[in-house]
């Protein structure tokens, strides 16, 4: 019995990791180079904090300790892609590598994009409908303004399902 409450906590460590790594700041609107940037942390955070507590309450240390150990490496992976991408799009920059490194953006908005899209309609209603789709009408609104022939057909058919979800509410 311990074994499978342990397995669910895993399995919803998981999930929530996932949601978690996916929207890494709290809902708010912040300013960069002119452009607002929306998260949905907040909403991840608190079925984060729910699943603790119900793992806190039910004693299940164990399960909680692979909890935060599980989250804690999936945020370390996530900076030290960051960090590489960051790093690498400034120095395609600095030596003036700006059709590549623009090439580059945009091959990578789509690929978030097409995740942002799959990942949301994989999420259960009631999430749903507290996320913000904000970050996707932004991007498709970009998308419009700047078109992107993307090489990779199934990126493109990503990005197209993933608009659909705008459509769909």
């Amino acid at each position: 019995m311990k074994t499978i409450a342990i397995s669910i906590g895993i399995v919803a460590a998981f999930c929530l990791g996932f949601i978690v790594a996916r929207w890494p700041r709290a809902e708010s609107d912040v300013k960069i180079s002119g452009a607002e940037v929306t998260t949905n942390d907040d909403i991840a955070f608190q079925e984060y904090e729910s699943l603790v507590y119900y793992l806190q309450d039910t004693k299940q240390t164990n399960a909680l300790k692979e909890l935060n150990d599980f989250l804690n490496d999936e945020r370390v992976l996530r900076l030290d892609a960051d960090l590489s991408v960051t790093v690498a799009i400034l120095q395609g920059l600095r030596d003036g590598k700006t059709n590549a490194t623009l090439r580059f953006l945009e091959n990578r908005l789509d690929t978030q994009i097409g995740l942002f899209g799959s990942e949301y309609s994989g999420l259960p209603v009631v999430l749903q409908k507290q996320m913000s789709l904000k970050p996707l009408q932004r991007a498709r609104d970009y998308r419009i303004e700047f078109p992107f022939k993307s090489s990779d057909k199934a990126s493109e058919e990503d990005v197209t399902n993933a608009f659909q979800v705008l459509n769909d509410k």
